[in-house]
């Protein structure tokens, strides 16, 4: 087990019944904890539907009255280098499309985001904002809620709890 440094939770994985991983948390915390390995994502919308969805490799995007809502695919851990940067292409690629002008990014499946991770939004809410557009966010969990916080990006985005009322503060 890694040597807890205080104020830290130290756990180890291993592989649980399929879909899951066993978390043991170090001792004094409760644990183990079940984490999903395999967020689904949405089936994709039939043709001429309003809320048609563009897939891309990380990032699943509808439009829902006008405002693209962002979620992330597959992604729950966003910390890997590689991962993060295919990430900010492919937000950086949403900046080009026309019309892409009020963008809610949805963290609903996603657990954990690096640093690095938190760089890349807030280089893609000053390009945005440059280009006129708006950035809000929503569906953070508890500690993501608290990373953001922390990390005093709750002045810098507006986060709202869910979709809808992140669309409500759009019209």
């Amino acid at each position: 087990m890694d040597r807890a440094r205080p104020g830290r939770a130290s756990f180890q994985c291993r592989a649980g019944p399929p879909g899951l991983a066993i978390a043991t948390v170090a001792p004094g915390l409760t644990g183990p904890l079940m984490i999903p390995t395999n967020v689904r994502s949405p089936p994709p919308s039939q043709p001429g539907d309003p809320m048609a969805a563009t897939q891309m490799k990380h990032l699943r995007v509808r439009d829902v009255d006008g405002v693209a809502v962002v979620g992330f695919v597959d992604s729950g851990l966003l910390y890997a280098t590689e991962l993060v940067h295919e990430i900010g292409d492919e937000l950086k690629a949403l900046l080009k499309e026309p019309g892409r002008a009020k963008l809610l990014l949805d963290f609903d499946a996603v657990q954990y985001v690096s640093s690095t991770m938190l760089a890349q939004l807030a280089h893609f809410e000053r390009e945005l904002r440059k280009s006129g557009g708006q950035l809000k966010i929503c569906g953070l969990g508890p500690v993501l809620r608290d990373t953001f916080r922390l990390a005093r990006f709750d002045s810098i985005f507006a986060i709202y709890d869910d979709e809808a009322s992140a669309l409500a503060h759009y019209h």
